[in-house]
């Protein structure tokens, strides 16, 4: 059983079915609920999702989402603690460093990211959804 935290861009391409990776986020997700495997995400990684889904398509589809998240993950909180490692480490953006810190301070397994570039130095294994598949 692994802990993995799952990136922003990751859900919008679960939900998002003009995405690149749509297919094969849809099957790391049910490969990971079948296997046991733990999936979180970042809780300000909602709020990102809601407001891209509800531009994109409408609020009642952006807040269904939403909904499916809350079921599917455990939600890890943004405190101040992460919130300053984040904004203290080496990544390109707050928002990465962010999600960085949720990944490292919550002793995750994998971070699942189409941005590995962003996470070069996180000290947690960084797979893109395709490279998760095929380590499973």
């Amino acid at each position: 059983m692994s802990k993995i935290l799952l990136d922003t861009n990751v859900l919008l391409d679960w939900f998002d079915d003009s995405r690149d990776e749509h297919e094969n986020v849809q099957t790391l997700l049910r490969n990971c609920i079948a296997g046991d495997d733990e999936l979180y995400v970042a809780a300000t990684s909602c709020k990102d999702v809601y407001y891209v889904l509800s531009r994109i398509y409408s609020e009642p589809m952006a807040r269904d989402c939403i909904q499916s998240i809350f079921i599917a993950m455990e939600l890890l909180p943004v405190d101040n603690r992460t919130a300053y490692a984040g904004f203290r480490c080496n990544e390109p953006d707050f928002e990465d460093g962010t999600i960085r810190a949720c990944a490292e301070l919550n002793h995750m397994d994998y971070l699942v990211t189409r941005d590995a570039d962003a996470f070069k130095d996180a000290q947690v294994k960084v797979l893109s959804p395709t490279e998760m598949l095929a380590e499973a």
